[in-house]
Order: structure tokens, then C-alpha cells, then sequence
């Protein structure tokens, strides 16, 4: 089996060049809006499908999941959610995407209700609730559910990048 290319058109080895250099720094333009699009993603899904705090912190997960670019020339890289971070600063991050006993079965958690479903946690107060013994959490798979749309995501940047 063989392949063969060719190059149509009267173009000069420069103008090549500088054609792909364009193409490469769109493409890397373009890698980085969708790893964006896919840090949103799994922003709005969490957003949407748990409440996305700690009781023991009052943090937003959400807000601890982080979105890095690098573009080093020739390599560009996307980075979405630093575990390190992440279990520093928002350590329930795994419990809630792949669900388990809750952290806080049994105990008694300090607080008030606002309203019928918000409780607001402070530390110190008298009044709370205490957590069932057997509580658990379900998983809402958003680590999953944003891998899958993230690959369809940079497949379909792909397929756009090398049809034409």
C-alpha cells in the first residue's frame, strides 16, 4: 500500500511554510478555546448535579477546579483540575464524583436551616443536625461524564482540523 501527496497550486517553499504555522497556531488557538468549553462543562455539570460544598468548609468544588493553557511553541497542553490542589483544598472532590459513606455519618454538625432544604454550617452553634448513621453519597460521575465529552469534544476539533 502506498500514499502519495501533492501539493496543488504555485506556492513558493516560504509560503508553505507560513500556510502551516497559520494552520498550527488556529489548531492551537482552537485546542485551547475547546479544553475551555470542557472546563465549563464540568463547571456547569457539577453546578447542576450536587450542591458541590463540604460542610467542613463551606468551599464550592466548582470553584477549586482549575483550567491551565500552555502553549509552548510546538506542544500546547491543557489542564483541567489539579488533584494535588484539589486534595488540598477540596478533598471531598472524589467523594462526590465517585460517591461513598459520608464523611460525617453519625456526627453532629453545627448549623442552621434556612429555609426547607439549605442549611448553612457554623462552627460553634448551639443548634445543627446530626448526619444519619448509615448516610451515603451518591456518585455523580461528573469526572466521567466530562472525559466523555471532552474526547467528542477534541475528535470533532480534529476532524474539522484535517478535512478540507
Amino acid at each position: 500500500m502506498g500514499f502519495r501527496v501533492e501539493m496543488i497550486g504555485d506556492f513558493t517553499f516560504k509560503e508553505e511554510i507560513d500556510g502551516i504555522i497559520l494552520d498550527w497556531k488556529k489548531f492551537k488557538k482552537e485546542f485551547i478555546r475547546t479544553g475551555r468549553t470542557v472546563h465549563k462543562f464540568m463547571i456547569d455539570y457539577i453546578k447542576t448535579t450536587s450542591k458541590g460544598t463540604s460542610n467542613a468548609s463551606v468551599k464550592k468544588l466548582h470553584k477549586e477546579i482549575d483550567f491551565k493553557a500552555l502553549d509552548e511553541g510546538f506542544r500546547v497542553v491543557v489542564e483541567i483540575g489539579d488533584v494535588a490542589k484539589l486534595n488540598t483544598n477540596a478533598p471531598w472532590w472524589a467523594i462526590i464524583n465517585f460517591g461513598g459513606a459520608h464523611p460525617m455519618a453519625g456526627k453532629f454538625i453545627p448549623g442552621e436551616w434556612h429555609g426547607r432544604k439549605n442549611f448553612m454550617y457554623f462552627p460553634g452553634s448551639d443548634t445543627g443536625m446530626t448526619i444519619k448513621a448509615n448516610a451515603r453519597i451518591k456518585p455523580i460521575n461528573y469526572v466521567e461524564n466530562t472525559e466523555h465529552f471532552g474526547t467528542a469534544a477534541y475528535q470533532r476539533l480534529i476532524q474539522l482540523s484535517t478535512t478540507r
